[in-house]
């Protein structure tokens, strides 16, 4: 990854709002692009991706982020793996130490805005997910 590529985590967002309220999902997900609706959203993508960009090793700071590409180099998906729970989850678990990790799967979204060059591939990062977090 490259440190913009925080920008292509919050533009896959924004592809996701635009079509899920042409769907009749914009009750539920909003309409407004997501650094309209949340001015802080470009931050955490840039955390997660400084983070990662760091390949620490397993810790409380530990993140890997990835953006996959179609043949065509166009972006079609990203993910965010995070050893930092959700703070909806920290109501209900314990936060982990590293006796007994966790890996908390913060991100998945495909780029709308590619079209049919992004079919599967939400899939093919949650298999690549499972493969990083068995090493």
């Amino acid at each position: 990854m490259v440190a913009s590529d925080h920008e292509l985590l919050a533009d896959f967002q924004d592809s996701q709002i635009s079509w899920l309220s042409t769907v009749g999902s914009g009750d539920q997900w909003g309409t407004q692009p997501i650094r309209q609706l949340n001015p802080t959203a470009s931050e955490r993508t840039r955390s997660w991706v400084e983070r990662s960009e760091k390949h620490a090793q397993w810790s409380s700071d530990w993140c890997r982020a990835f953006v996959a590409d179609a043949g065509s180099n166009a972006p079609v998906a990203g993910l965010v793996l995070d050893s930092k729970s959700p703070i909806y989850v920290r109501a209900v678990l314990p936060e982990q130490d590293e006796n007994d990790p966790f890996i908390y799967l913060a991100y998945l979204l495909s780029n709308r805005y590619a079209g049919e060059q992004s079919k599967g591939s939400g899939a093919v990062l949650i298999n690549f997910a499972k493969d990083q977090v068995r090493d």
